[in-house]
């Protein structure tokens, strides 16, 4: 009679085991519910090593946003608002064209903008008329 091996699950390596608590952090995850995740999914890795790897995870995107450029990633958004804005034009879908200014809006910050900048007083130049005149 043959006994069969049992099949335990391979343990992750570092790499691996980097890439799948960058995903839990995107997904939101805290330290603690990615080491209660660790174990549940038998990554293989715990204690020390693990929070080494939590770390090396939490240095990678920090890297990752230090490397990032604002002024280009605005403008690959306010790139893919625009073509969708053009779509949406195009298809006369009015309410999705809306909604589409409405985020080119808000990514432009251009309600902001307006509210806090004045606009400007025009002095009268000499013989201007007055726009408006007051009955007595």
């Amino acid at each position: 009679m043959t006994k069969e091996k049992e099949t335990r699950p391979k343990k992750l390596t570092t790499e691996e085991a980097t890439r799948k608590v960058i995903e839990c952090f995107v997904r939101g995850l805290t330290r603690d519910h990615i080491v209660e995740h660790a174990k549940a999914s038998k990554w293989g890795i715990k204690g020390k090593a693990l929070d080494d790897v939590i770390e090396r995870a939490t240095q990678r995107l920090i890297d990752t946003g230090a490397a990032l450029s604002l002024d280009t990633e605005v403008g690959k958004a306010l790139s893919r608002l625009e073509s969708l804005y053009k779509a949406a034009v195009d298809a006369k879908e009015t309410k999705t064209a809306l909604a589409v200014q409405k985020e080119i809006n808000s990514l432009l910050r251009l309600g902001e903008h307006a509210r806090r900048v004045p606009i400007p007083a025009r002095e009268p130049k000499s013989g201007d008329r007055p726009r408006l005149s007051i009955a007595k």
